[in-house]
């Protein structure tokens, strides 16, 4: 069964600076060599995003977060939302009186869920739990 991947892990696994760094990325390896880890497309935008802000510990410069970012599309199956599948997930939002940025972890759960994961790995458990059975969340620097 797939376990998705949200940024947090992407972003810890992949710099450095991270003070996850270490454990995701260990944690990343070692999942990816058992089972399919999946990510949502959208992951991808805020991962660039996360590297390239114009301040920030994990600033580089665009060609090495493309880079990056394409890598995860190499290793990891990326999962796509269409049109109908973000509708689809503001209702879902709105019914359970989800709002703000949650609204984005919404869209990783929707993601994981259209890949067929049983898991979602984060570092946010605590938002994540508003999208997701607790139960069923990861956070790799606690394995």
């Amino acid at each position: 069964m797939a376990i998705l991947a949200d940024t947090t892990v992407l972003v810890a696994a992949s710099h450095r600076k991270h003070d996850e760094h270490a454990a995701c990325l260990r944690w990343l390896k070692a999942t990816v060599a058992r089972t399919e880890v999946v990510a949502s497309a959208h992951a991808l935008a805020e991962a660039y995003n996360t590297f390239t802000r114009t301040t920030g510990m994990f600033r580089m410069t665009p060609e090495d977060a493309a880079r990056i970012t394409n890598r995860f599309s190499t290793r990891l199956k990326i999962v796509g939302l269409d049109a109908r599948d973000y509708e689809d997930a503001i209702a879902w939002a709105k019914d359970r009186g989800v709002v703000g940025e949650t609204v984005y972890d919404a869209l990783h759960a929707f993601a994981a869920q259209k890949a067929g994961a049983a898991r979602l790995a984060t570092l946010n458990t605590k938002h994540f739990a508003l999208v997701w059975p607790a139960r069923q969340l990861i956070h790799p620097p606690s394995l």
